[in-house]
């Protein structure tokens, strides 16, 4: 038996690194080469993939260097994101009204 609010509840929604990155750290390699911390935040703060505060709809993958601006940009911004899988390009416009986005990044765009 474990009392569920007092062990559950009763932690933080803070994570806390013991170890965080420093901003010359690695923190992207591929066959392209590496990025720092410093230049993923400084890209996705360049991006402007989103509008302070806003709402970002996208179905590019943040997996990829090319997305990683749809992870970091929003994070950023103070913004949130709703990724999208093999979106119904018909159904775009309708898709980003539900979500209330206030901004878009396609894929093939």
């Amino acid at each position: 038996m474990t009392d569920y609010g007092a062990v559950v509840l009763a932690q933080p929604d803070v994570f806390v690194a013991y170890d965080p990155p420093a901003g010359d750290d690695v923190a992207w390699r591929d066959a392209d080469g590496t990025s720092t911390q410093a230049d993923l935040l400084a890209g996705a703060a360049g991006a402007g993939v989103v509008a302070a505060g806003g709402r970002l709809l996208t179905d590019v993958n943040p997996c990829t260097r090319a997305g990683a601006v749809t992870l970091l940009g929003p994070l950023v911004a103070g913004a949130g994101v709703v990724w999208v899988r093999h979106p119904d390009a018909a159904g775009w416009d309708r898709r980003a009204e539900q979500e209330r986005a206030t901004d878009r990044l396609r894929q093939a765009d």
